[in-house]
């Protein structure tokens, strides 16, 4: 893996985690309480999900002129990102942070304490997040999928460790029970 890719990667990993943090959404009512350089979602704040399947980023290979080569480029779907609401936010951004571990700032961490507040489990990871900076993680392929009171984050990804390398898919189903979510299933597929 080149070093362009890893920064790549962390540059796109930090559009992530900056659009799973307080940002805009599309729900007008919606009251987000900023105080202390911290998130949080007013507790009698009901929100109401959209039934969408979207991809939120993928990998693709682009052909550049230049080196008269194709190279593997990452696409990010900033349209979408600009309007998801608090609770999708709040699900992609435990998956960057539990699933890639990568570092989040402090207000991140405060958004996703604020919405898994009531999931002890999840909670747990988000406050004892292990720091694998020697990891070399990347996303491939990051999908979204929003069902009633369901939000499903797949995705495929791959990791360089001591020069082998895996690639691997999961889908981490979030439950919105009016101003917070619950994992409630996880799955893993190894790919290699």
């Amino acid at each position: 893996m080149k070093i362009q890719d890893i920064l790549l990667s962390f540059v796109i990993f930090a559009l992530l985690i900056l659009a799973s943090s307080c940002g805009p959404n599309t729900n007008s009512n919606e009251e987000t309480i900023l105080a202390n350089n911290t998130c949080s979602v007013a507790d009698s704040q009901i929100y109401l999900l959209k039934d969408t399947s979207v991809k939120v980023l993928w990998s693709e290979n682009k052909f550049d002129v230049k080196s008269n080569s194709f190279i593997n480029t990452h696409e990010v779907n900033a349209d979408y990102l600009d309007t998801m609401s608090d609770p999708e936010r709040a699900a992609i951004g435990f998956v960057s942070l539990v699933a890639m571990q990568h570092k989040p700032s402090e207000k991140n961490l405060n958004f996703l304490k604020q919405w898994f507040r009531y999931d002890n489990k999840s909670l747990s990871k988000i406050e004892n997040y292990p720091d694998c900076s020697e990891n070399e993680k990347e996303y491939e392929e990051v999908k979204l999928i929003v069902t009633s009171d369901t939000i499903k984050v797949s995705f495929i990804a791959s990791t360089v460790l001591s020069g082998t390398a895996s690639r691997w898919e999961q889908e981490d189903t979030f439950r919105l029970d009016e101003n917070n979510i619950r994992l409630i299933d996880e799955k893993f597929y190894k790919l290699n």
